[in-house]
This record gives C-alpha cells, sequence and structure tokens, in this order.
C-alpha cells in the first residue's frame, strides 16, 4: 500500500491520519488494526516519532 497514495496525508482529519500512519508502519489494513490493542498502536506511533526525530537531528548534524 505503501506509495500508492497522491494525496498530501496531512491533510487528513486525526483520525484518518492516525489509522493511515499505522497502516504504513505496520503493514496492515485498517479493518486489522481493530486487533491490535491501542497502548500498542500508540507505542508504535510513539516509537515511530521518536525514530524519525532522531533521524532528522543526525541529518541536521551532518549537513550542519
Amino acid at each position: 500500500m505503501e506509495g500508492t497514495f497522491t494525496h498530501d496525508a496531512h491533510t487528513l482529519p486525526v483520525e484518518k491520519f492516525r489509522t493511515w500512519r499505522l497502516v504504513k508502519l505496520t503493514h496492515r489494513l485498517p479493518h486489522e488494526l481493530d486487533d491490535v490493542a491501542a497502548c500498542e498502536l500508540d507505542w508504535l506511533l510513539a516509537i515511530d516519532d521518536t525514530v524519525n526525530q532522531a533521524k532528522a537531528n543526525r541529518q541536521q548534524r551532518e549537513s550542519g
């Protein structure tokens, strides 16, 4: 599914954007996410945010 979206994901409503991110992270279909505990999904999103921030920080250090 990754790469098949032609719209800006940030224009989605918050809940739909959250689902879109989880589909990207877990490679599951949206209806399959219902079987995963909410705290696990929140943890995945938090880790993804942290990893993305660390990558951005490293890239900034390397370019500066």
